[in-house]
């Protein structure tokens, strides 16, 4: 878990405990459901937004024991788009997780992905300064660093993001940290690539790719030679990480940027580190290598926040080959854990409906 650091703590304040809720956007996700579960275990009440695109019926979403089991959570399905300003009303705080998820799901058309990463998030900054007293934090991404080989990164490093997804984060941070002028508190959290096991599964990152191949097919790929650094963060640990931004409103006062990273590994190295604790050979490739390439560094939110995410890359890997021994997860090649997959069925149904109205 989250590793707290010997601090006074000034400047946290309880936020929604036992009062008024927290927004959770994107709460049916990958993170999302992890962070739901973890805010009402320690005592308090949210209010979950999502789309929930896989899940057409209310009683079959990821978060639907939640819901039976809690009184303090209330779900809301609908599009990040038009999420209205009377569920912000009585909210205390925003955690913003919402949007499409990857590089991927972020290419099939610019406009759309950029209206829902970038303006979406823009226009939720802007309806929390309107209301006033809502902190708002925001689920950025490592990625606005692009590719740096060499150095290892912090929060005033150059970014270069080399994708529309990376660019809408950099862009949405930037314009949330402009809205601190109306009024706005917000923490932008960076986050490293998520991994381990959540209510809602993900197999495309990384990590979990691997942990998956290990066990279906008894090997661990490693492309384009795995030279290329990552930051990786275990999704429970980013949940924490989330909670305790939560409840530091003072913190987001004049804005802030916070890397949050368990630990860097070269693609290499992890495929040994799931090779090693899977028991199986590893593959290694070399070809076209993916450009993106980034180490960054925690320090700054050790200093805010008293907080240091464990490395549980290893536990994390192991943890999710256990799930899928025991069949936890069905046909782990099921649409609903592709992000992408489900991107595309929303984009295309869009396109579809567009063309029906123009007809």
């Amino acid at each position: 878990m989250v590793k707290p650091v010997p601090g006074d703590g000034r400047g946290a304040r309880a936020i929604g405990r036992g009062g008024r809720p927290i927004l959770v956007t994107g709460a049916g996700g990958f993170l999302g459901t992890v962070l739901t579960e973890l805010l009402l275990a320690e005592g308090f009440s949210v209010v979950a937004h999502d789309l929930f695109p896989n899940e057409p019926a209310e009683n079959t979403t990821a978060l639907s024991e939640l819901t039976r089991r809690n009184s303090d959570l209330t779900v809301v399905r609908g599009d990040l788009r038009e999420l209205g300003a009377d569920l912000l009303a009585d909210v205390s705080a925003v955690a913003h997780l919402a949007g499409l998820s990857n590089d991927a799901s972020c290419e099939f058309d610019a406009a759309w992905s950029r209206e829902i990463n970038h303006e979406a998030t823009v226009r939720l900054g802007q309806l929390c300064a309107e209301r006033g007293g809502v902190h708002l934090v925001f689920a950025s991404s490592c990625s606005v660093y692009g590719a740096s080989d060499t150095d290892v990164l912090c929060e005033e490093s150059e970014l270069g993001p080399l994708s529309i997804y990376a660019e809408t984060k950099r862009d949405s941070e930037q314009e949330l940290l402009a809205l601190t002028c109306s009024g706005l508190g917000v923490i932008c959290l960076r986050m490293g690539t998520l991994f381990g096991a959540s209510p809602k599964m993900r197999f495309d990152l990384v990590p979990n790719q691997m942990a998956l191949t290990a066990i279906q097919e008894g090997v661990v790929r490693v492309g384009g030679g795995g030279r290329q650094w990552r930051p990786l963060l275990h999704v429970e640990e980013a949940a924490r990480v989330f909670v305790a931004a939560l409840q530091r409103p003072n913190l987001g006062t004049r804005g802030s940027v916070l890397n949050v990273v368990g630990e860097n590994h070269q693609i290499a190295g992890l495929g040994e580190i799931v090779g090693d604790a899977l028991g199986v050979r590893v593959e290694t490739m070399e070809g076209s290598q993916d450009p993106r390439s980034y180490r960054v560094s925690g320090a700054s939110l050790n200093r805010a926040m008293n907080l240091i995410p464990a490395p549980r890359t290893r536990t994390g890997v192991e943890e999710v080959a256990e799930l899928l021994s025991r069949g936890e997860f069905g046909d782990p090649q099921q649409d609903r854990y592709y992000p992408v997959r489900t991107a595309e069925k929303l984009y295309r149904g869009l396109s579809s409906r567009e063309c029906r109205s123009r007809a």
